[in-house]
């Protein structure tokens, strides 16, 4: 199975394990995208916006590699191939 319905079918365990559980709503996947405006949904939906790459920048912008460890904004923006932004 390739890692893109991998990623769906993991995505969907989480909803349905939040909707059955007591999880806060800052950590539910389900509600990641409510705050946002419909209009970068659209953009994102349709793939005007890579959200794959606005996601690796977030995390680039907090200083933290791959396993959520703090190693610093430069190496954090090479680590997540955002670096020329």
């Amino acid at each position: 199975m390739n890692s893109k319905k991998d990623a769906v079918k993991k995505t969907i365990v989480a909803i349905e394990t939040a909707r059955k559980t007591e999880v806060a709503d800052d950590l539910n996947p389900e509600f990641i995208f409510d705050g946002i405006d419909t209009s970068l949904l659209l953009k994102l939906a349709s793939g005007e916006l890579n959200a794959d790459f606005l996601i690796r920048r977030a995390i680039a912008d907090r200083g933290l590699d791959k396993a959520g460890r703090w190693v610093g904004f430069d190496a954090s923006s090479v680590v997540w191939d955002v670096k020329d932004v």
